[in-house]
C-alpha cells in the first residue's frame, strides 16, 4: 500500500468513548502476539463513527486495526504508531 500525505487543515473531532488496554488473549488473535499500547475503544452509543486517518488519546497516536459494531455499537481495536522505535507522540 503507497499512502500520499495531502497538506491541509487538521480536523479534529472529540467522541464520547470507554477505552481499555486489550487484553492479552484478545491480542494474541487479533495481531498474533502481545501489542504493547493497543486499546480497546468502544463510543458511546449515540456517538456515530466519524471518518479518521488516526486517533489521538492521552498525547499519544494510534491507528486502527479492527473494528466491528456489536449491538449497534462501535468498537474499535487500535495500536500504537511506532515509527523507527519511537512512540509517536500527537
Amino acid at each position: 500500500m503507497t499512502a500520499v500525505w495531502v497538506p491541509g487543515d487538521t480536523k479534529r473531532k472529540i467522541v464520547q468513548a470507554n477505552v481499555t488496554d486489550i487484553g492479552l488473549v484478545r491480542s494474541i488473535e487479533i495481531f498474533g502476539d502481545i501489542q504493547q499500547g493497543a486499546k480497546v475503544i468502544r463510543l458511546q452509543p449515540l456517538e456515530t463513527m466519524p471518518a479518521f486517518d488516526q486517533i489521538e488519546f492521552e498525547g499519544r497516536v494510534y491507528e486502527l486495526a479492527t473494528h466491528k459494531k456489536p449491538a449497534g455499537r462501535n468498537t474499535l481495536i487500535v495500536k500504537e504508531v511506532v515509527q523507527n522505535g519511537q512512540r509517536v507522540s500527537s
